[in-house]
């Protein structure tokens, strides 16, 4: 079953992996999935605090515990005992890996971006995927499979596209789905750090963390204002068409012969329904104390919702005070070049937001 699987996508898995013995590999490791058994030869036993025997053993033995119990419950149902089961929400287990890592203080990177937590990203970004996705926990299996192949390696302290999806191989997972849940972990994540396609949980926060605690510090004011500015900005190129921004009162739309574009504030959308056709009919009838003569010069643009230009603004805002400060924070060039990127497309997407509002 495994086995097959590893042969139809061998082009997919890592080299080192002897696809043609797969069947042998996958019975000699029974009931782990071999890339449990291997990531501590491949990379755990160079670490210092590492015990090769009475270690391994206690966290396998913790591992089928937790896994037999999982089962009897009905919870845990695959066939094999693989690196994404790692019951890192059970306090008793996690200390155990952290003890053979020797280093206590990545257990807020598990519990704040893998499971632990009510709120940790994996966790919640199942919940929120597609069916197929969230049956099989695809977030957390792949965020655990990144944990242990990321930490341990004293040459090559990373995870590898090839080793996450040979760690994930269940036959019943789309395999086309690793690419995506891995795209939604590096946007979420706080301790997860990815460069040139190779993922590491670890200590120090990451651009994502940087940004969220940007946002939470960002007022309203800084947000309307950059919208309003921005929605100007869109609606500003072109001639031969007059245009009237956020308009208070009807005498501040003329009443002449000439095609006007009448542009709502934002905060006026088209959620608010009642209000804003109500405003639009009033402002249509009359100019000031007069009737309007010319009714049909008027074209009113309204948003569909504010909300979506609000978070990207605040989006905008947060990354450039990143981006004014990166001398201080002491990032490293792969950072400051995902800073750049990101303050570029946060940008582009407050744009592109307006046209779909």
């Amino acid at each position: 079953y495994y086995a097959d699987w590893t042969q139809e996508y061998k082009q997919q898995i890592p080299s080192w992996f002897p696809v043609d013995n797969a069947r042998e590999q996958f019975m000699a490791t029974y009931p782990f999935h071999p890339m449990v058994m291997s990531v501590f030869e491949r990379k755990w036993q160079t670490l210092p605090r590492f015990q090769r025997t009475r270690g391994v053993l206690r966290l396998l033995a913790l591992w089928v515990s937790y896994a037999y119990q999982s089962g009897f419950k009905g919870a845990l149902k695959d066939p094999l005992i693989m690196l994404g089961s790692a019951p890192l929400e059970d306090p008793f287990f996690r200390t155990a890996v952290l003890e053979q890592l020797g280093e206590s203080r990545l257990e807020g990177c598990i519990t704040t971006d893998i499971i632990g937590k009510n709120d940790s990203h994996a966790l919640r970004l199942d919940k929120e995927s597609v069916d197929t996705i969230k049956k099989s926990s695809l977030h957390q299996k792949i965020a655990k499979s990144i944990f242990f192949e990321s930490n341990g390696g004293q040459t090559r302290n990373e995870a590898t596209i090839p080793e996450i999806k040979l760690a994930v191989s269940d036959p019943n997972i789309d395999i086309s789905n690793v690419d995506t849940v891995l795209d939604n972990l590096e946007q979420s994540c706080y301790f997860l750090s990815v460069e040139n396609k190779r993922f590491k949980f670890g200590l120090h926060p990451n651009l994502n963390k940087l940004l969220s605690d940007r946002r939470a510090s960002i007022k309203t004011e800084q947000i309307k204002e950059l919208i309003k500015n921005e929605v100007q900005s869109a609606f500003a190129s072109g001639n031969g068409v007059d245009r009237v921004f956020f308009p208070e009162n009807s005498n501040q739309i003329a009443d002449r012969p000439s095609i006007t574009f009448v542009i709502l504030s934002p905060e006026q959308s088209i959620k608010d329904e009642t209000k804003v056709y109500q405003t639009i009919s009033e402002m249509t009838q009359n100019c000031g104390k007069s009737a309007r003569s010319f009714k049909s010069a008027l074209i009113w643009i309204v948003a569909d919702s504010d909300a979506i230009l609000y978070d990207e603004a605040r989006k905008v805002i947060a990354w450039e005070s990143v981006k004014l400060e990166e001398d201080e924070l002491k990032l490293d060039d792969s950072q400051k070049r995902q800073l750049s990127e990101s303050v570029k497309r946060s940008r582009r997407d407050l744009k592109e937001s307006i046209w779909r509002t």
